[in-house]
């Protein structure tokens, strides 16, 4: 009984290494796209030229873009069906990446219309670039947080955020147990 005691007791704090390492994981992921962003909503075309779609883009949010600020450029796959695949960049600093997000959410109506004439009318997004694990338990946070009642949820600086109505303080997430604290 004793050692049986004993080995639950210890299967709880491994339990609890285990999410410790994985939201260290996850931060690590995340640090190391600390200066890249990710534009979804931009319909993709034959030969296109991603400089000139950001420069753009840029345009439209208000950004002037030089070529010697971007490292890369270029698409990814797309895990939904019939969705252009979004374009992923890596600017030079962390802070160009924080600027265009900053002048994104100054227009969050920004339409693919509006950075080119030929697109249609389709929202625009550039949040900041995800590993693929965290944009899982971003939407499995999302999903136990309405479970929860919990208004808002949010990911910045490689970190995820609640807070459960306006006005009211904001937590730091690094589980999904998390949540349920915060009833």
């Amino acid at each position: 009984m004793k050692q049986n005691q004993k080995l639950t007791e210890a299967n709880l704090k491994l339990g609890e290494t285990v999410i410790e390492l994985k939201s260290k994981v996850r931060e690590l992921e995340e640090y190391s796209r600390r200066t890249n962003l990710e534009i979804s909503g931009i319909p993709e075309t034959r030969n296109e030229d991603t400089m000139r779609i950001l420069r753009d883009i840029g345009t439209a949010i208000g950004v002037e873009l030089h070529d010697t600020q971007v490292m890369a450029a270029h698409r990814v796959p797309s895990y939904k069906q019939g969705r252009a695949p979004p374009m992923v960049v890596q600017f030079q600093t962390k802070m160009q990446r924080d600027v265009w997000i900053t002048n994104y959410k100054k227009n969050k109506d920004l339409s693919a219309r509006r950075v080119n004439n030929a697109f249609p009318d389709t929202r625009v997004y550039i949040n900041e670039y995800l590993s693929p694990d965290n944009k899982i338990f971003l939407a499995q946070l999302k999903e136990r947080s309405k479970q929860c009642n919990v208004k808002y949820v949010w990911f910045k600086d490689s970190k995820f955020y609640l807070r459960r109505d306006d006005g009211e303080k904001c937590f730091k997430i690094t589980s999904l147990d998390g949540v349920e604290k915060y009833r």
